[in-house]
């Protein structure tokens, strides 16, 4: 099939339907400028910036940070070659107390993961020193759960990770 030729915001909106918002060019410059500020909060992100960062298989962002939605979910941030960490602050949904979660960055396994639930708990990623332009962040989550179906009221969305602030470390 032929596409034709268009930036990749516009394609992982329109036509790989990665993300859930598409931004103008110029807007997406801006928002990455904001992303390259650490800490970030996930709550206090403009929505632009949120669109960048949370590529796919997340939630809308909420008053607290964001869930994933699905068994995958991927980030995307701006690399900073001098760091050698990225540490996120994270919680988990699991009728088990616990979310079993994988990393990747930028395709490369980066490890396995056990995050208890309902408690917000700190995540060191060690980035692969040659990272340099946007990493990828995946996650996969090995038990996503409908909060409905364990008294969350109408809430059908399969959430497991929750996300909340990011922030480099040495």
């Amino acid at each position: 099939m032929f596409y034709p030729r268009v930036d990749g915001y516009y394609a992982d909106y329109y036509i790989n339907r990665y993300r859930t918002c598409w931004l103008t060019p110029a807007i997406a410059q801006g928002a990455e400028s904001a992303l390259r500020a650490t800490p970030l909060t996930i709550s206090a992100l403009a929505p632009a910036s949120a669109c960048l960062l949370l590529k796919r298989g997340w939630s809308d962002p909420e008053p607290w940070g964001v869930w994933s939605d699905g068994k995958i979910a991927q980030l995307e941030v701006p690399a900073r070659p001098r760091e050698k960490l990225l540490v996120l602050t994270i919680t988990a949904f699991s009728p088990r107390n616990r979310q079993v979660v994988t990393v990747h960055v930028n395709d490369t396994y980066a490890g396995k993961f056990f995050v208890p639930s309902a408690r917000v708990t700190k995540l060191s990623i060690a980035v692969p020193p040659d990272a340099k332009g946007d990493m990828i962040i995946s996650f996969r989550i090995k038990h996503p759960s409908r909060p409905a179906d364990f008294g969350g009221g109408i809430d059908q969305r399969e959430i497991g990770l929750g996300l909340i602030g990011i922030a480099w470390g040495s």
